[in-house]
């Protein structure tokens, strides 16, 4: 009998536990980024034109996945 009662003590107070627990001390207040105006955070935007064939690209593709080779997933295109 002493065993169970000890048993359901531990058991008990392991449900109790997570609840006392605190993850992260508060200190109040509000995160910095939160007084950013959003015109400090867009970039600048950038256009590049690219000479890029498709239909090129995906005779390449089928060359290439005819000698075995796996599917091509992208291409480096330099831009300036």
């Amino acid at each position: 009998m002493k065993k169970q009662v000890l048993l359901l003590i531990i058991f008990l107070g392991g449900l109790l536990q997570p609840v006392t627990l605190v993850a992260q001390i508060s200190f109040g207040g509000i995160p910095p980024s939160f007084n950013f105006n959003d015109e400090k955070l867009q970039l600048p935007q950038y256009e590049a034109v690219v000479d890029f064939d498709v239909k090129q690209q995906l005779i390449e593709d089928a060359e290439w996945e005819s000698l075995g080779n796996p599917p091509r997933c992208a291409k480096i295109i330099s831009v300036k």
